[in-house]
């Protein structure tokens, strides 16, 4: 059983009822035609692809997007029960749909929960109406309440929510309050993450209007969520992931582990067989490809690369200290001798950036917070 091979599935809806002020993420609009044509289209790359991969067992699964359930629970669940038909999916794989507030109905996520979703994402984002409004979000507070009932009467149990800090003109007492409505309706899984302003959006054309937190006010922000999250019994396992004991996104963990992956739809990336590959974005590309076949699939990947040993030594470094567990001295070894490694960390260490565990290191918070850097000058380390 050792042997066995496990992979995980990552799903792309490249469809938003609106997109987001700040998203660089793939997505468009999509009317009913076009969602369905996209479903069927999907549907035949996961067959292609199960075949390929027979013998791999799928312990986890995630539809990301865009939002996967503007596609409607008729296709979402074609999807889903594609996935279980066509691969090999481990009894207890955890199965995560991506959801906006106020898009699904109580019976559209009973009929996700019974085809074999038993994770949702809820994609919140803040408590305050006006940076609601100014991140171009479409929901309200209410939305967000009743898709959290609307999702545990369904009987769904593993809820995250994300929520974003370092708006403009976002002070403590606005962040403190999406973090009290957070807590307070407690999800068993909270993802949080500083605004980025990302070329080619909204914000990026609207960037020098903005007055963003100073790096300061931002370092306390992350650390004012890292304490109150951690004291209301979330375990902070990850640089921005936050989960109660038994709930971390063992999805997400592939990633950071360096464990194998296979993405499908256009923006997708895949790491399996030691090789890393994207498809483009372009949902007519893909179509092309996989409801005329008038391109291959080789046409569609923009990019392509074979992990050799020594970067596959690297990724895990870099990765595995985004982690609380952190880094282990076996995967040090492939850098430098141990006796070297820990001599020349000494610093971080009295600064408070990382702390020394049995059989390796890991990052603080306050480590965390400067991982880039942080990460950068251990990966230099060498005898």
């Amino acid at each position: 059983m050792n042997n066995v091979k496990k992979a995980g599935l990552y799903i792309h809806v490249p469809f938003c009822l609106k997109k987001c002020n700040y998203c660089d993420f793939y997505s468009l609009s999509a009317d009913e035609s076009l969602r369905g044509r996209y479903t069927s289209a999907l549907i035949s790359q996961l067959r292609e692809k199960a075949t390929l991969y027979k013998e791999r067992i799928i312990d986890t699964v995630y539809i990301g997007g865009g939002t996967p359930t503007f596609l409607g629970s008729g296709n979402l669940c074609r999807i889903v029960n594609e996935v279980y038909d066509s691969f090999n999916v481990i009894s207890g794989a955890e199965f995560t749909v991506e959801t906006n507030p106020g898009i699904s109905s109580e019976n559209e996520l009973t009929a996700l929960f019974r085809a074999g979703v038993n994770r949702l994402s809820i994609g919140l984002q803040s408590a305050n109406a006006d940076e609601l409004e100014l991140l171009g979000r479409i929901h309200t507070l209410e939305d967000y309440e009743n898709t959290l009932k609307n999702a545990r009467t369904a009987g769904f149990v593993n809820i995250s929510t994300d929520i974003m800090f370092s708006l403009p003109s976002q002070g403590k007492d606005k962040l403190e309050k999406t973090l009290d409505f957070v807590i307070s309706h407690a999800p068993k899984h909270i993802s949080a993450y500083s605004l980025k302003i990302e070329p080619g959006t909204p914000f990026y054309k609207a960037k020098d209007t903005f007055i963003l937190p100073d790096d300061d006010t931002d370092a306390d922000m992350y650390l004012l969520i890292c304490d109150r999250l951690k004291a209301a019994g979330y375990n902070h396992y990850e640089i921005s992931n936050f989960a109660r004991a038994g709930y971390e996104s063992r999805h997400n963990l592939r990633y950071w582990e360096s464990k194998e992956y296979i993405g499908f739809g256009p923006s997708a990336h895949s790491y399996i067989d030691s090789v890393r590959y994207a498809y483009s974005k372009s949902i007519t590309d893909f179509l092309a490809v996989y409801e005329s076949g008038s391109l291959n699939e080789a046409d569609i990947v923009c990019e392509r690369k074979a992990i050799d040993r020594s970067e596959s030594a690297m990724e895990k470094l870099m990765l595995s200290l985004r982690l609380s567990s952190g880094v282990k001295d076996s995967v040090l070894e492939e850098f430098a001798s141990i006796d070297v490694i820990y001599k020349k960390i000494k610093p971080l260490v009295e600064g408070g950036l990382i702390n020394i565990l049995s059989d390796g290191f890991a990052l603080t918070d306050n480590g965390m917070y400067v991982s880039n850097a942080v990460i950068g000058f251990i990966s230099e380390i060498s005898d």
